[in-house]
């Protein structure tokens, strides 16, 4: 028998990577609009 995860592991574990991606993708648009902001007032 292989042992598989219980549903609300894998649900967790899924949840910390989407959180993860949401954080990378919030990172980069704060960056841009930084760039974008200081472009502009420069």
């Amino acid at each position: 028998m292989s042992i598989t995860p219980s549903p609300s592991e894998s649900v967790a574990k899924a949840e910390n990577e989407r959180q993860e991606q949401v954080m990378a993708v919030a990172n980069e648009l704060s960056r841009n609009t930084l760039l974008i902001c200081h472009s502009l007032i420069v």
